[in-house]
């Protein structure tokens, strides 16, 4: 209820001050280097996971690094990647591919254990980095958190009681907000491409680069107008994912790419009704 009021607060003036607040630039922590850094201890066998499959072997190969990656997440502050949504050319950006092979090993390391406290510690250390990609606007980052949701919820019930203190924040956690945020993400590099490069984003080695300046005042006014047309229609899907049931297949015309995507998130949630 008080993500819709706040949204509908905001919609005067969309994307909203307050967003561009809410992600204000960051730096990558000392916590999530840490987990770079000792994820690199996998070596070459991180790339030998295919579509969430990790090779039984791996495991035991690995099993002082991933209890020691483990215990860093869980002892550790959370991991921040840094953030600049105003860069919208090069923006840093977390390893997404890294962080899903790391799931799928703290995955896998979960359903293998014998000792339910150490399968659980596994499983918290997936919610802890997912966490820090919901707190992110970008799609990748919400599709990567998602996935480490997915996990969660699906290799919980295997392990059994007692359940975790952290559990009752998991299943609580509503991933409509992030999905809001992406949308807004969206609709905010649309505005800030119109007006920087109305003529396209430069090339690397700035060919043409004199004409673009000449010619872009003219070609701004136009570029800006179009924007705030494709921004009304964003805010027109964001206001429909608010208010969609998500037991209800989500169509959006002529935009089945995003409707796929939203899809993705509304099957999330209403699994968990």
């Amino acid at each position: 209820m008080k993500t819709a009021i706040a949204f509908f607060a905001a919609a005067i003036s969309w994307p909203s001050p307050e967003f561009v607040r809410m992600f204000a630039p960051r730096s990558e922590n000392a916590s999530a280097t840490r987990v770079l850094a000792t994820a690199e201890r996998f070596g070459d066998d991180l790339a030998t996971i295919r579509r969430g499959n990790v090779p039984p072997a791996f495991l035991e190969k690995h099993a002082s690094v991933i209890q020691t990656l483990r215990a860093q997440i869980i002892s550790n502050e959370p991991p921040v990647w840094a953030l600049d949504i105003d860069d919208i050319v090069g923006p840093p950006s977390p390893p997404f591919r890294t962080l899903l092979h790391i799931f799928a090993v703290f995955d896998a390391d979960a359903l293998a254990q014998r000792n339910t406290a150490a399968a659980w510690a596994d499983l918290h250390a997936v919610w802890i980095l997912s966490r820090s990609m919901w707190q992110r606007p970008d799609t990748i980052s919400i599709a990567v958190a998602l996935n480490g949701s997915r996990i969660i919820a699906a290799s919980g019930p295997k392990i059994g009681p007692p359940l975790p203190a952290w559990w009752s924040e998991f299943k609580s956690f509503d991933v409509l907000a992030p999905l809001l945020h992406a949308t807004e993400y969206e609709a905010y590099t649309t505005r800030l491409r119109a007006e920087r490069y109305p003529l396209g984003e430069p090339d690397v080695w700035g060919i043409g680069d004199p004409i673009r300046y000449l010619v872009a005042p003219f070609v701004r006014p136009i570029r800006i107008a179009k924007s705030t047309v494709a921004i009304g229609k964003m805010h027109e899907i964001a206001m429909k994912e608010m208010n969609a049931d998500p037991c209800t297949p989500f169509v959006i015309e002529g935009m089945p790419e995003w409707s796929g995507f939203v899809q993705r998130f509304n099957d999330y949630r209403c699994a968990a009704r």
